[in-house]
Protein backbone atom coordinates (compact mmCIF):
# COMPACT_ATOMS: atom_id res chain seq x y z
CA UNK A 1 0.00 0.00 0.00
CA UNK A 2 3.09 2.51 0.93
CA UNK A 3 4.58 1.80 -2.64
CA UNK A 4 1.58 2.67 -4.49
CA UNK A 5 0.39 5.59 -2.18
CA UNK A 6 4.20 6.65 -3.25
CA UNK A 7 3.26 6.51 -6.54
CA UNK A 8 6.04 3.87 -7.29
CA UNK A 9 5.76 1.51 -10.04
CA UNK A 10 6.25 -2.27 -9.63
CA UNK A 11 9.84 -2.88 -11.30
CA UNK A 12 11.04 0.63 -10.63
CA UNK A 13 14.17 0.15 -9.64
CA UNK A 14 14.71 3.95 -7.96
CA UNK A 15 11.89 4.91 -6.36
CA UNK A 16 12.78 5.01 -2.39
CA UNK A 17 11.17 2.23 -1.56
CA UNK A 18 13.33 0.42 -3.63
CA UNK A 19 16.19 2.08 -2.33
CA UNK A 20 15.13 1.51 1.20
CA UNK A 21 16.98 -0.55 3.76
CA UNK A 22 16.45 -1.81 7.01
CA UNK A 23 18.50 0.55 8.13
CA UNK A 24 17.12 3.22 6.56
CA UNK A 25 13.54 2.23 8.65
CA UNK A 26 15.51 1.47 11.99
CA UNK A 27 16.68 4.88 11.65
CA UNK A 28 13.41 6.96 10.48
CA UNK A 29 12.21 4.41 13.43
CA UNK A 30 14.58 6.25 15.78
CA UNK A 31 14.37 9.69 14.90
CA UNK A 32 10.30 9.18 15.33
CA UNK A 33 10.73 7.85 18.43
CA UNK A 34 12.88 10.35 20.08
CA UNK A 35 9.96 13.41 18.57
CA UNK A 36 7.70 11.51 21.00
CA UNK A 37 9.87 10.32 23.86
CA UNK A 38 13.32 11.01 26.11
CA UNK A 39 16.10 9.11 25.41
CA UNK A 40 16.79 6.47 27.72
CA UNK A 41 13.42 5.24 26.78
CA UNK A 42 14.88 5.51 23.06
CA UNK A 43 17.91 3.69 24.08
CA UNK A 44 15.36 0.85 25.62
CA UNK A 45 13.52 0.49 22.04
CA UNK A 46 16.36 0.31 20.08
CA UNK A 47 18.46 -2.01 22.20
CA UNK A 48 21.34 0.35 22.62
CA UNK A 49 24.07 -0.74 25.46
CA UNK A 50 25.59 2.97 25.12
CA UNK A 51 23.27 5.75 25.86
CA UNK A 52 25.83 7.35 23.17
CA UNK A 53 25.06 5.47 20.29
CA UNK A 54 21.26 6.56 20.42
CA UNK A 55 22.42 9.92 20.91
CA UNK A 56 23.83 9.68 17.50
CA UNK A 57 20.01 10.05 16.27
CA UNK A 58 19.28 13.33 18.10
CA UNK A 59 19.09 16.27 15.06
CA UNK A 60 17.06 18.79 15.79
CA UNK A 61 14.79 20.12 12.79
CA UNK A 62 15.27 23.70 11.23
CA UNK A 63 11.89 24.41 12.66
CA UNK A 64 12.79 23.18 16.11
CA UNK A 65 15.80 25.11 16.19
CA UNK A 66 14.00 28.45 14.90
CA UNK A 67 11.80 28.27 17.97
CA UNK A 68 14.21 27.50 20.40
CA UNK A 69 15.76 30.73 18.91
CA UNK A 70 12.41 32.75 19.03
CA UNK A 71 11.99 32.04 23.02
CA UNK A 72 15.44 32.92 23.66
CA UNK A 73 15.35 36.04 21.00
CA UNK A 74 12.03 36.74 23.28
CA UNK A 75 13.24 36.49 26.94
CA UNK A 76 16.28 38.76 25.89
Amino acid sequence: MCFATAGERTGEAKGPFMLASTHWLRHTYAHKALEEGNLSVVQGLLGHKNINTTAIYVKAGMSERIKVAEKLKSSV
